[in-house]
């Protein structure tokens, strides 16, 4: 390892928040992408999942957003696959309703 002689002049707190930065910025990237791909009604799950890896939205993150802004998943009928959509009512985060 090796240690660099100039003294260290930001702190903890502004070394963190710089992350933050980043990752609520994808968080907010994602957070779009679902609000557009949801605004016309359902969709099936691997669509979003394939649609948000073409552009480049990790899957974790995808599914932080998806918590934030309320969508639900449900089973589209017995043989089918699971959906997504936004929550009712045009609430389109949790955040916002308070």
């Amino acid at each position: 390892m090796k240690w660099e002689r100039d003294p260290v002049t930001i702190t903890a707190d502004a070394a963190l928040a710089a992350g933050s930065d980043e990752a609520r910025n994808a968080r907010d990237e994602a957070e779009d992408f679902l609000r557009e791909i949801l605004a016309k009604g359902p969709v099936p799950v691997k669509d979003v999942k394939d649609q948000a890896n073409a552009l480049g939205i990790a899957e974790k993150t995808l599914k932080r957003a998806r918590g934030d802004l309320g969508v639900k998943a449900t089973k589209s009928d017995f043989d089918g696959g699971w959906i997504l959509s936004l929550p009712e009512g045009g609430q389109t985060s949790p955040k916002e309703a308070t």
